[in-house]
Parts: structure tokens; sequence; C-alpha cells
């Protein structure tokens, strides 16, 4: 294998691991998102129940 084969090979490699990355963080920061809102409901419902 030529090194040119060789470089365009490891980029391809690495395109696809960014975009399994890039994948992972949209879902944790989704879950993030979702969690933050779920604690913002859980606040409210205490200061409700508070007055």
């Amino acid at each position: 294998m030529s090194v040119l084969q060789q470089v365009l090979t490891d980029a391809r490699k690495l395109a696809t691991r960014l975009r399994d990355h890039d994948s992972s963080a949209d879902s944790l920061l989704s879950q993030a998102q979702g969690m933050y809102k779920h604690v913002e409901s859980m606040k409210e419902v205490s200061r409700n129940s508070a007055n």
C-alpha cells in the first residue's frame, strides 16, 4: 500500500470516528438538557409546595 493510500485510509477512519463521537456528544447533550428540565420541574414543584 502506498503512502497516499495509507493516508486516505487513515483519514476515512478518522472521519468515521469523528462522526461517531459527534453522535455521542449530541446524545449526551440531549440527555443533559432533559435532566436540566427535570431538575427545573422538581424545583418548581418544591417552590409551589413550600407556599
